[in-house]
């Protein structure tokens, strides 16, 4: 489970040689481990990403005030629920076992 927190029942089982009432008592009841799906983030932007976005857009805005450039008609913006977004890993292929004390899994 540490080394492949993907892992499943049938493999635990396989790998073990147990069956699968004994795997259920390890995870559950000596590892503490459940198992979740993570949590889809459409993208993380660090702080020097989001300052230069935020500056960039400043700088066009203020050029367009002067005259000096029409190019914010250019600029296409939208929410992200706007865009189709296909991930083809499944929501069940995307959990993971973790432990009460762990954050939860995000994916990008």
């Amino acid at each position: 489970m540490i080394d492949d927190p993907h892992s499943t029942y049938e493999q635990t089982e396989h790998t073990l040689g147990i069956g699968s009432s004994a795997v259920n008592s390890i995870i559950h009841e000596y590892l503490k481990l459940h198992k979740i799906c993570t949590r889809w983030v459409p993208h993380q932007l660090t702080d020097d990403q989001k300052q230069f976005r935020i500056q960039f857009y400043l700088d066009s805005l203020e050029r367009f005030e002067r005259g000096q450039s029409r190019s914010v008609f250019d600029i296409i913006t939208g929410d992200e629920s706007w865009f189709y977004h296909y991930d083809p890993t499944t929501k069940q292929q995307s959990k993971v076992w973790v432990s009460q004390a762990d954050p939860r899994p995000t994916k990008v």
